[in-house]
């Protein structure tokens, strides 16, 4: 039998948001469909997500055809999938779906157990994230990222409407040895007004994977920066690694260009290649921060972008892993707050605001 997925394009999750947005109606529950053919796992499921206001359970289903009408009927935001399913498997039914609608979709499956390599599969198909089904051992872990990760599916819809412009407060993040997981906790507490540019040095078949993991917990759309890209208020942009950033104004909108020209202070991407090429008209909104890290890199192009009007931020001795970065910046003379990743987090939070932070 020739089992087919089929979505009226006048009714699909596409249409049915761009509908509600121009109308001003979008819901804020998160509207959740569930799709699993264990009727354990279902009302487990059921019975954990209804405990957050802020989730809807739309509906729950045992294959892919039966919800597929309910993508047809509902506009459904976040969509939770198994991947072994009568009559069609759950991959089969990703492909076929990424073709005619955008529903985000969260996987939960027992064959990612333990199996890194089939999880990067999916997330290259474009699941918003992918987890080994609940056990008695793990269940608060893997509701709390499920949760998380269902959050995710929607918390950008309206935020990303404005392209950047020299008025927009802008973040430039340089950071090396010690400061993923210290990134991870600023993108955190983020405002959405704000843009982010990161120039963490690793390689690149991490970069991707590193984009993915910071949009899960940050209200940015976090992603890995791509060539000729335009840059949106509330976006973080990570620099892709093996490459340099540069962000150019092309018509009078901004946008990135990948550069692999050679390394500077031995690393690509470098944040001095983007800080010593940024547009000065960017630099009066612009605050540029420098984290934990081996070397100088960011240290030159901190100094040119503080004699154009951007605040500028070294962290502290106390808290870097590694100080070399840090020190190189102060030792400019052109860093304006020195302070303990603690501090940074609690300032960058209060960066959007008119007044200034409370700190040392």
């Amino acid at each position: 039998r020739d089992y087919r997925i089929s979505l009226n394009p006048n009714r699909s999750v596409k249409s049915l948001r761009q509908r509600h947005l121009q109308e001003g109606c979008l819901k804020k529950r998160i509207k959740t469909l569930i799709v699993d053919d264990s009727a354990v796992i279902q009302k487990l499921l059921v019975h954990k997500l209804s405990a957050y206001p802020e989730i809807e359970i739309v509906g729950t289903c045992e294959d892919p055809f039966q919800a597929s009408q309910y993508l047809v009927e509902y506009d459904i935001d976040c969509m939770i999938l198994d991947l072994e399913l009568p009559k069609m498997d759950g991959v089969t039914f990703l492909k076929k779906l990424k073709k005619q609608c955008d529903v985000k979709t969260i996987v939960i499956s027992g064959v990612l157990n333990n199996n890194h390599s089939a999880k990067d599969k999916l997330l290259d198909l474009g699941v918003l994230n992918a987890l080994p089904k609940p056990n008695s051992n793990n269940m608060d872990s893997f509701f709390t990222e499920l949760v998380s990760s269902i959050r995710s599916s929607v918390k950008k819809e309206q935020s990303i409407v404005n392209k950047l412009t020299a008025s927009s407060p802008l973040l430039l993040i340089a950071a090396s040895t010690g400061s993923t997981e210290n990134i991870k906790r600023l993108l955190n507490g983020i405002d959405t007004k704000l843009t982010v540019i990161i120039i963490q040095h690793m390689g690149s078949e991490y970069t991707h994977k590193y984009a993915q993991s910071l949009n899960l917990i940050s209200n940015l759309e976090v992603m890995q920066a791509k060539q000729d890209q335009y840059l949106y208020e509330g976006c973080a942009y990570l620099a892709p690694g093996n490459k340099h950033l540069q962000i150019s104004k092309v018509e009078g909108k901004f946008q990135f260009t990948l550069d692999q020209s050679p390394q500077i202070h031995g690393v690509r991407p470098a944040a001095d290649f983007t800080f010593l090429n940024l547009p000065a008209e960017l630099a009066q909104n612009s605050t540029v921060l420098i984290l934990s890290g081996m070397g100088r890199d960011g240290a030159d192009g901190l100094a040119r972008l503080k004699d154009l009007g951007a605040t500028t931020v070294a962290e502290s001795e106390n808290s870097a892993v590694v100080f070399g970065m840090p020190k190189a910046a102060i030792d400019t003379g052109k860093v304006d707050r020195v302070l303990n990743f603690n501090e940074i987090v609690e300032y960058i939070k209060n960066i959007t605001n008119k007044d200034e932070p409370n700190v040392a």
